[in-house]
Order: structure tokens, then sequence, then C-alpha cells
């Protein structure tokens, strides 16, 4: 499992990150759809790294928690994906 923050950035996109993966980022018309994305952007990540022997950087996340930015009124999640 991969933790996964998703959230509508200042333009009001949809927006997945993986934070145990640098850089690894996609984005989406809808929130399923950009968790759809991330989970594509995630496999392909892996999958780079593997056929070039680098090191696959280990997942550390430990809990799920919600908060709801007072700027955005945007509620932000984080998320497991299941790879």
């Amino acid at each position: 499992m991969r933790q996964v923050l998703i959230y509508r950035d200042e333009e009001n996109k949809w927006v997945g990150e993986c934070p145990s993966l640098p850089g690894c980022v996609s984005q989406g018309k809808t929130k399923e759809e950009t968790i759809a994305n991330i989970k594509e952007a995630i496999n392909l990540y892996i999958s780079v790294l593997e056929e070039d022997n680098l090191f696959v950087p280990e997942e550390n996340f430990v809990g799920q928690f919600y908060f709801k930015n007072s700027q955005t009124s945007v509620k932000t999640k984080l998320s497991n994906v299941l790879m």
C-alpha cells in the first residue's frame, strides 16, 4: 500500500500525490479519475525504478486522517492505495 494525498489545487483541479515516491503526482477532472491516474502513475514509477535496478523507496505510512482547510473549505484526505 502507498499513502496518497488527494486534494483540490488553487485552480480547483483534483491532484493526487504519493509522498513516498518523490515527484509522483497526477491530476484528473474528478476525484475518481485522479485516484485512477495516481494508481497508474505509482505503478509506472515503480516499474521504471525496477527496470533501471534502482532503489524503490519503502512506504512509511502509519495512519489515515482527514482535515478541512479553512482557507479553501476543501476536505482533504490521506488514503491508502492498494498496489
